[in-house]
């Protein structure tokens, strides 16, 4: 097997094992959306509020849930749109925001969540069928030793 049927292999295993995360993550975002007109990310930014007293910095969402700042501006502006957080401006700086979440936001939360919980808990869940073994099946193509002397070949070049 030459360096390109490994190659193809590898990414064939990797795709295998990821599809049903991939295929789990869709179902949550389109329950979210369709029951509670929320993403996964706007799940997240409700929990990180509702687990905060008082005030949260835009940043700290940013940095807890690992989004981008404009991405996160956008998200807050739909979540504030449908009620669910206020946005406060900071004393200090004018362009900065604090945000907390409101009534609406923290129903919102309790009812996702049982959603969420409901969908990771179900028997048939697509991830369910991600096994260590395929984990395996992939890291070892990945270590064969065809593979590994390729890349130290590769390291020697560069």
């Amino acid at each position: 097997m030459d360096e390109q049927d490994r190659a193809f292999e590898a990414l064939s295993q990797w795709k295998t094992t990821i599809r049903p995360i991939e295929q789990l993550n869709a179902r949550i975002e389109s329950e979210l959306s369709l029951r509670h007109s929320l993403c996964i990310s706007g799940y997240e930014v409700l929990y990180l509020l509702a687990s905060r007293r008082g005030k949260t910095p835009l940043t700290e969402i940013c940095k807890h849930i690992d989004r981008s700042q404009p991405r996160v501006s956008r998200l807050i502006g739909q979540l504030e749109e449908r009620g669910m957080v206020d946005r406060y401006r900071t004393a200090s700086d004018g362009r900065a925001y604090q945000l907390a979440i409101t009534r609406k936001g923290r129903r919102a939360l309790q009812a996702s969540a049982s959603t969420l919980l409901g969908i990771l808990s179900e028997e048939d869940a697509p991830a369910r069928h991600l096994t260590a073994e395929r984990l395996s099946a992939l890291w070892q193509t990945l270590s064969s030793p065809a593979t590994v002397q390729t890349e130290q070949g590769q390291a020697g070049e560069a």
